[in-house]
């Protein structure tokens, strides 16, 4: 009927989770928990401040049973043990003079007192099923997300998948799976629940032009579903995953709907920004390295400095610069700590818009080189890698906070900070003494 705000959820057990929903008017309609909670708990925090003498069905105060109530709320559960029928309660008029109270019927217990005027009020102004609405765009529990599929106009799609604290992406309909950045998508996850929603803006979605939907900026699909492994993970279908849709209008608003709902809010400009064009962004920022154990030869080369180049036989490093033997100038522990940081580096951030990064690595001042090995499907299966990083300046003219990256077992481009560079530039040999 008019007026009526029914508010439900699957379960009453606290360890089920179970959201509130509204029911009515807007079936299914995602509520916000801290305001229910916080509705319910101004409902038992009404005080009776006197029972009267009356009963709803002969009222004290002589009212029929035509008389309008000021608001009705009726509670029920879901447990066997509590009373069927639940609670209903009707709060009317108190026609004394002067009167800061409201009288009350309970139509379960026949019982008819007073309570405060005050709180009746607090209960009553929710007069619209906004005011129980979750006001937030996310609602995503990321510790139930185990895949991410994202589709963007202009973009490049990704799939992204978790097997416990292991995230790799791919190419949709790729067979070579990438490791991947899962605090990103972690990131993501933040970003979307901490964005407010503007505007309820539709609650019937009929056109989806209407609001940039056809087809949408972006489609951006969480699973939840259990992985066996990641070489062949669970597929997104409608019971185990949620696809949120944006879509920008011409005049600059954005809109988002949960695909499968009817329900259409306006969020802040700001939010397809969330979402990286490249699918680079999403790769881990560990680089591919090695061990340091497993290290047969390093290359340093900075700037016009001649090339230094360090060998290692189990053990035992030896150096040569310009093709003379130095190994009695060599630094051994410095050897040792640019193996160990050359072979776990990581990326400050990939770069989406990369020309600039690859136009100053033509002429990189900085280069280091590894050879190493390592086993393959078997420990009798020893095979031999090659790496090589690249940096140069940001700033071609003065200190630069950050350089540019690249990696050769990666494609594309990366930031990185200019302390991590020039750590990698340490000097290796102790300075000659004597002719």
């Amino acid at each position: 009927s008019e007026g009526v705000i029914e508010l439900s959820r699957d379960s009453t057990d606290p360890e089920s989770g179970a959201p509130w929903v509204i029911s009515r008017p807007l079936p299914n309609a995602r509520a916000s928990q801290a305001v229910v909670n916080d509705f319910l708990g101004m409902i038992s925090g009404v005080r009776i401040e006197s029972f009267l003498p009356g009963t709803p069905a002969a009222p004290s105060s002589g009212a029929g049973a035509d008389e309008k109530s000021l608001v009705e709320i009726s509670l029920w559960s879901d447990r066997p043990d509590e009373r069927k029928g639940g609670v209903k309660l009707a709060f009317f008029e108190d026609t004394s003079k002067d009167s800061k109270f409201v009288i009350c019927r309970d139509r379960d217990r026949m019982a008819e007192f007073k309570v405060s005027r005050e709180k009746v009020e607090e209960l009553s102004a929710a007069e619209s099923p906004n005011a129980f609405r979750d006001e937030m765009l996310g609602n995503i529990d990321p510790k139930l997300v185990t895949a991410l599929e994202v589709r963007i106009t202009g973009g490049e799609p990704v799939q992204i998948y978790r097997n416990g604290d292991r995230w790799i992406m791919r190419a949709p309909g790729a067979s070579e799976y990438l490791p991947a950045a899962g605090e990103r998508v972690l990131n993501l996850v933040k970003n979307l629940n901490e964005s407010p929603i503007v505007e309820f803006t539709s609650d019937s979605l009929t056109d989806p032009a209407l609001y940039g939907m056809d087809p949408p900026l972006a489609v951006l699909t969480f699973g939840a579903a259990s992985h066996e492994n990641l070489k062949e993970p669970a597929p997104l279908t409608p019971q185990n995953s949620r696809a949120l849709r944006l879509g920008v209008m011409p005049d600059g608003k954005v809109y988002a709907n949960y695909l499968g709902e009817p329900f259409v809010y306006r969020v802040y400009p700001e939010v397809p920004g969330y979402v990286p064009l490249q699918r680079i962004a999403w790769r881990s920022l560990q680089l591919p390295g090695f061990s340091v154990r497993n290290v047969k030869s390093l290359r340093q080369s900075v700037g016009a400095a001649p090339v230094v180049e360090l060998t290692k036989d189990n053990f035992d490093w030896k150096a040569s610069r310009a093709g003379e033997d130095v190994t009695a100038l060599l630094d051994t522990q410095a050897a040792e700590e640019l193996a160990g940081q050359f072979g776990s580096l990581q990326a400050g951030s990939w770069q989406q818009e990369a020309e600039a990064g690859r136009a100053a690595l033509e002429k990189a001042p900085i280069v280091l080189e590894a050879v190493y090995e390592y086993y393959g499907a078997t420990n009798a299966d020893k095979q031999t890698g090659t790496c090589r990083v690249e940096f140069a300046p940001m700033k071609a003219d003065g200190p630069s906070p950050l350089y540019f990256g690249r990696h050769s077992g990666v494609d594309g481009t990366f930031l990185i900070s200019a302390k991590t560079v020039l750590s990698l530039t340490r000097n290796l040999l102790a300075p000659r003494v004597g002719p």
